[in-house]
């Protein structure tokens, strides 16, 4: 009975944990390095929030949320999300399709981000 009582213990204290106890994979700066180096940053504040930083001090907040291989954007001024390709090369890096945009007649352009 006291190993039942035991086991019982530890495992409501597994489950009481929370997720607020782990800070974000990604949290911090990163700054872009190709295809153009320093031209934007990306700044991951928590689990759901990042900053991007644009050479021309634009600054935008976004929710964020990762899925396999896709970084879904909300402004956080807008409803409206947009997703992007995006591939956790190290734990210090990462590339994502171009924030930029391009011509959509080009090939998918990525941007590469490093710690």
């Amino acid at each position: 009975m006291k190993n039942n009582v035991f086991f019982l213990v530890i495992i409501l204290s597994i489950f009481s944990c929370s997720n607020d106890d782990n800070p974000s994979e990604f949290q911090g700066t990163y700054s872009e390095i190709t295809p153009i180096e320093n031209r934007t940053q990306i700044k991951f504040t928590s689990d759901s929030d990042l900053t991007i930083i644009k050479s021309e001090n634009a600054i935008d907040k976004f929710k964020y949320e990762i899925s396999g291989d896709n970084i879904l954007l909300t402004h956080e001024s807008q409803s409206q999300s947009q997703s992007f390709e995006f591939v956790k090369i190290s734990n210090n890096e990462f590339k994502i399709e171009n924030l930029y945009g391009g011509i959509p007649e080009n090939n998918i352009s990525y941007m590469t981000f490093k710690k």
